[in-house]
């Protein structure tokens, strides 16, 4: 049996979902930061393959610094949902080598 105050609830979440738009998929861009080592890559892009996802852009590149030896990471993924990118960037920096996980999304224009 539902209440006046149940039946408004809900009303007023079926609204809300209405109002808020869903969130559109799109191209998502991760910038990573890791440990210049010989399986890094492998592990990063082993990420992405274990979900069937091919990076539409990559590029690494290796950065010597005082004391620091890195491997920057730029991958770009089409048709992306907002949290899907979220839980592969969670994905991403629990691999030991990684240091840093930066992720965008960028709209497609119309």
């Amino acid at each position: 049996m539902m209440t006046a105050t149940t039946t408004a609830t809900a009303l007023s979440a079926t609204a809300a979902a209405q109002a808020t738009p869903a969130a559109e998929p799109a191209t998502a861009c991760f910038f990573v930061v890791a440990a210049a080592e010989v399986g890094t890559m492998a592990r990063v892009l082993e990420i992405f393959a274990l979900r069937s996802l091919l990076p539409s852009r990559w590029h690494s590149q290796r950065v010597r610094g005082r004391g620091t030896d890195e491997v920057h990471i730029d991958v770009q993924l089409d048709m992306l949902a907002p949290d899907e990118a979220e839980k592969l960037a969670r994905r991403l920096r629990q691999l030991v080598e990684v240091r840093q996980v930066l992720v965008s999304m960028k709209a497609v224009a119309d």
